[in-house]
């Protein structure tokens, strides 16, 4: 999914030294890629201020996914009338959502 693809594109930065010439070759932008090494430094600091350990997954694809779900659950939806106007509920709250006409996923 795209969260993987983030996180090797990530990976593949970092491993290139943070190269522009690699962020060219592969269609990238490289000063959001900058922020991103930034945001994850951030977000670091934050986790050591208050004393949450920092583990890598590395290449655990599985819990890489694990993790996503979990964070992405409160989020998570069903369709709940079949037909053209599409409404979804979430499955937390059932509050009722659309997916908005401009999204590739709109039909």
């Amino acid at each position: 999914g795209d969260h993987v693809t983030f996180l090797n594109i990530y990976k593949g930065f970092h491993q290139s030294g943070k190269s522009s010439q690699w962020c060219y070759k592969n269609f990238l932008n490289h000063q959001a890629l900058k922020k991103v090494i930034e945001i994850r430094a951030q977000l670091v600091r934050v986790m050591k201020r208050f004393g949450i350990q920092l583990k890598s997954c590395d290449r655990d694809m599985q819990a890489v996914r694990k993790a996503i779900i979990a964070g992405s659950f409160a989020n998570s939806c069903h369709l709940e009338e079949y037909g053209q106007n599409g409404m979804y509920k979430t499955i937390r709250t059932s509050q009722e959502v659309y997916i908005h006409p401009s999204s590739v996923l709109f039909r």
